[in-house]
C-alpha cells in the first residue's frame, strides 16, 4: 500500500500525551491553562480517556464550569460522545442546552 501525499503523518503518542494534559488540565480547573492548551499547543478538544471515556467536556460539566464548559463547545467539543457530557450536570441550563444541540426531555 503506498502513502497518500493528501494526508498528515499523524503522532499517536503526541495526541496522547496532548489530550491527557489536557484532561487534567481541565480536572484542575485551570481555565487559563486549558484555553492556552487547545489554542497555543494545538490539545485535541475531542479527546476521551481511554478507560472512562470522559473528555474535557465531561470534566467541565462535572466541574458545573459553565466557562469552560461553552469555550469547550464553541472550540467542537463532542457534546454527545460515549455518556453526553451535560448529563454530568444536575441541572442543564437552558442556555446550555442550546449551545450543545443537545436535546430537551
Amino acid at each position: 500500500m503506498q502513502a497518500n501525499e493528501d494526508f498528515d503523518v499523524v503522532d499517536v503518542t503526541a495526541v496522547i500525551t496532548a489530550g491527557m494534559n489536557l484532561l487534567s488540565i481541565c480536572e484542575s480547573g485551570n481555565f487559563a491553562e486549558c484555553k492556552r492548551l487547545i489554542e497555543e499547543e494545538d490539545a485535541p478538544v475531542w479527546f476521551q480517556e481511554p478507560e472512562t471515556g470522559w473528555s474535557p467536556l465531561h470534566i467541565a460539566a462535572h466541574l458545573e464550569s459553565r466557562e469552560m464548559i461553552e469555550y469547550l463547545l464553541a472550540h467542537g467539543a463532542v457534546w454527545n460522545a460515549g455518556k453526553p457530557p451535560l448529563d454530568c450536570l444536575d441541572t442543564y441550563p437552558l442556555e446550555l442546552m442550546r449551545l450543545s444541540h443537545a436535546p430537551c426531555s
